[in-house]
């Protein structure tokens, strides 16, 4: 009978002679796409941006904080005094930790050469082991070689906002133990604090240059480009491999002193602003120190302000 002998069969024929890719699908995977599929959300629309360019330079020295400190402090003396006692002591402390991290790093790298060595024959007999020649084969001279270690280079950002404010003294000292550690071992760095209220005179520049036309400085960006330039960013360089260890000690004093947030109040969260920057510095940088493993620190609570794109400016006016 012609029904009988279909039977067991979906599609007519005998199982032995369905497709090996049929018998093998997964029905289970089949049903499970179908249904993610229909519950996709087709309505979202996707758009892709860039980061705009800075007209200006976010970037302030080291010298010119130390030079507006000391300045600032002059008409503030009281306020912006620093207990000398309680830095030294400070210092000590930190002087303790930044000994175990160097002498860990240094481990670490001997560790790593070590590991990297390379032991090659001279071609040239070795006299102390002629006597051992009818029981060793090796009886040459031998060198070893050890790979140069990779250069090392760092990044540190600080959130430099209002909501840093119950923990600004730990992180301080925590950036002065890691610029130390750096000094110490002799690694390029830089630290910056980002903020938005600083008032850069860079900055101001750029932006009246843009009022004197009747514009707003965020025609700079171009269509499709999130404006890098709104957010008031100013990065203000704590501390830099390029200091003397006197402009060191003057900043540690800077950012010991009592009433520190009369000089460097802390304000909003250019963080993103500040990611955008270094996306472009990071590259200077590391040639510039021929740095091969560079290693890049944010210490943030997070939640920084938001980046428009130059279309999303237009249709907001």
């Amino acid at each position: 009978d012609e029904s009988e002998s279909t039977e067991g069969s979906s599609n007519g024929l005998d199982p032995a002679e369905q497709p090996v890719e049929d018998s093998l699908k997964s029905e289970t995977e089949t049903a499970l796409k179908d249904n993610i599929e229909e519950l996709a959300d087709n309505s979202v629309e996707y758009r892709y941006v860039t980061l705009g360019k800075f007209g200006y330079d976010p970037l302030v020295s080291y010298k010119t904080i130390i030079s507006e400190f000391t300045s600032f402090a002059a008409q503030y003396p009281e306020q912006m005094a620093t207990d000398k006692e309680a830095v030294a002591q400070f210092k000590t402390r930190t002087s303790n930790v930044v000994n175990y991290l160097v002498k860990e790093f240094e481990m670490k790298k001997a560790a790593t050469m070590y590991k990297r060595a390379k032991v090659a024959k001279v071609g040239q007999l070795d006299t102390r082991k002629l006597a051992t020649y009818q029981l060793k084969d090796d009886i040459f001279k031998s060198v070893t070689t050890y790979n140069a270690g990779k250069n090392h280079g760092m990044i540190i950002i600080v959130d430099w906002s209002g909501s840093m404010h119950n923990c600004i003294k730990e992180t301080i000292e925590q950036v002065i133990n890691l610029a130390m550690f750096c000094a110490r071992s002799q690694i390029p760095y830089q630290v910056f604090a980002f903020t938005d209220a600083y008032k850069n005179p860079s900055r101001e520049a750029f932006a009246d240059s843009y009022r004197k036309e009747n514009k707003s400085f965020s025609e700079f960006s171009s269509l499709d480009e999130l404006d890098v330039n709104r957010g008031h960013l100013s990065m203000l360089e704590l501390f830099s491999s390029k200091m003397s260890s006197s402009e060191m000690n003057r900043m540690i004093d800077i950012l010991k002193s009592k009433n520190l947030g009369y000089f460097l109040p802390l304000n909003g969260t250019p963080l993103n602003e500040s990611l955008a920057y270094v996306y472009e510095y990071l590259p200077k940088f590391q040639r510039q120190f021929n740095a091969e493993k560079m290693t890049f620190i944010t210490l943030t609570d997070g939640q920084g302000g938001r980046l428009e794109a130059r279309n999303n400016i237009e249709n907001m006016r």
